[in-house]
């Protein structure tokens, strides 16, 4: 399987990717030019890395035309609450217009490549005990970018059949060094990205 990832520099990115190869999958990842690469630096001989904008449509569509994917799962966003408040704007566009782009650049391709969107629990705003665990029918009262931008990557995701979806609570996760695939925050994160990645690719109807 020719996996996509975007994001792929990240706490769960280089994590993902371990998993990914340990399956057998062809990791591809798509990295900003300025983009921190320590995490998967013991991995950058396994993998292939391209260079790409996800805000570009163009360049979107470059990377897809590379990498041909049978699996995207799109983790690049912008997940400070703080950032989001200060530049909502920068945080709508990276986390919903991007998405909307690999959606675009994947119809004008023709691609019926199995898509996975990470979300965030920002989505549901404030949530009371009572509440938890937190459901997919819970309301959203969402307030502020960090978590209007969710919910429209969330609603994108929806258009897609083949969609699944995981939510991630947005900075709370230790630094990769004090973490493992088998943490437990982790754990039911790489059970759902597993099932993903033993899927076949979708064909077309």
């Amino acid at each position: 399987m020719r996996l996509l990832i975007t994001g792929i520099t990240g706490f769960v990115g280089s994590h993902l990717t371990e998993l990914a190869l340990e399956r057998g999958a062809d990791v591809i990842g798509a990295l900003r030019w300025r983009s921190k690469t320590e995490h998967i630096e013991p991995l950058r001989e396994r993998i292939n890395l391209v260079e790409s904008d996800l805000r570009d449509l163009l360049s979107v569509r470059a990377l897809l035309e590379q990498a041909r994917p049978d699996c995207i799962i799109h983790l690049a966003a912008q997940s400070f609450v703080a950032a989001s408040w200060q530049t909502p704007s920068e945080t709508l566009w990276t986390n919903a217009i991007c998405q909307m782009n690999l959606f675009e650049a994947m119809r004008q391709l023709g691609s019926f490549a199995r898509f996975l969107v990470i979300g965030s629990s920002e989505e549901y705003g404030l949530v009371y005990p009572d509440e938890l665990p937190i459901r997919e029918t819970n309301p959203l009262p969402s307030w502020g970018a960090q978590g209007v931008a969710p919910m429209s990557r969330t609603c994108f995701g929806m258009l897609r059949s083949s969609r699944r979806h995981t939510r991630n609570r947005a900075g709370q996760s230790p630094p990769r060094r004090h973490s493992s695939p088998t943490s437990c925050r982790w754990r039911s994160t790489a059970a759902l990205l597993a099932e993903t990645l033993s899927l076949r690719p979708a064909q077309a109807v």
